[in-house]
C-alpha cells in the first residue's frame, strides 16, 4: 500500500474516532441580528436566537453587551429578525410569538411543524378586533369570507371558492394592500 494512502487512512480513522467519542463540537446555535419591542415600549437590539415559535422566552445578546438576556414572551410585544417579523398571539390560553406572514388591518401567522412524517404549516388568522382563529382546510373559506370584507375582488374569490388553502398568504396580503389604498 502506498504511504500517502496509509497516511490518509490514519487521518480519516482519527477523525472518525474523535467524532464517535464525542470530541466533535457541534456548530454554535445561530443568532441573527434583530430587535425586540417590549410591552413597556423599550426596544432591545442585538443578536437573537432564532426559533420557529417562541412559547416561553427568547434569548438575545444586546448590542454592546457580552451577556445574553432571557426575555419572557409575556413581556414582548413583537420582534423582527432580519426581514422576518414575529407577533404575539394567544393560542389555547398560552401566549406565543409566531412569524407574521401577512400583517396590516388583519394578520396571518404561521409556523411549520413536523407532523406525521411530513412538515405541515399551521396558520392563525387575527381579525381587526384581535380575535384569533386557527385556519385549516375545512374552515378557511368561511372564516376569511366573514372577515375579509369590503374588497369585491377578494370577496368574490372567497364566495365562489376560487381560493386554495395554499393561497391564503397572498390573499391576506392582497386584502391588506387593497384596504390601505382605499
Amino acid at each position: 500500500m502506498n504511504s500517502s494512502i496509509k497516511l490518509l487512512l490514519v487521518i480519516l480513522s482519527s477523525v472518525l474516532l474523535s467524532c464517535s467519542l464525542g470530541k466533535y463540537k457541534r456548530p454554535s446555535q445561530k443568532y441573527f441580528h434583530g430587535y425586540v419591542n417590549l410591552e413597556t415600549g423599550e426596544q432591545v437590539e442585538g443578536k437573537i436566537k432564532i426559533k420557529p415559535v417562541y412559547t416561553r422566552s427568547l434569548k438575545i445578546k444586546p448590542e454592546g453587551s457580552k451577556n445574553k438576556r432571557k426575555i419572557p414572551v409575556s413581556e414582548i410585544k413583537d420582534l423582527k429578525i432580519n426581514l422576518v417579523r414575529y407577533g404575539k398571539i394567544e393560542i389555547n390560553g398560552q401566549e406565543k410569538l409566531l412569524e407574521m406572514v401577512a400583517y396590516g388591518k388583519v394578520n396571518l401567522y404561521a409556523f411549520d411543524q413536523y407532523y406525521k412524517n411530513e412538515i405541515r404549516t399551521f396558520y392563525y388568522f387575527e381579525n381587526e378586533n384581535g380575535t384569533v382563529f386557527q385556519l385549516n382546510t375545512d374552515n378557511y373559506l368561511e372564516i376569511l369570507s366573514d372577515h375579509l370584507t369590503g374588497v369585491d375582488e377578494i370577496s368574490d374569490k372567497l364566495y365562489y371558492e376560487e381560493v386554495e388553502y395554499n393561497q391564503i398568504i397572498n390573499l391576506v396580503r392582497r386584502y391588506n394592500q387593497k384596504v390601505l389604498t382605499n
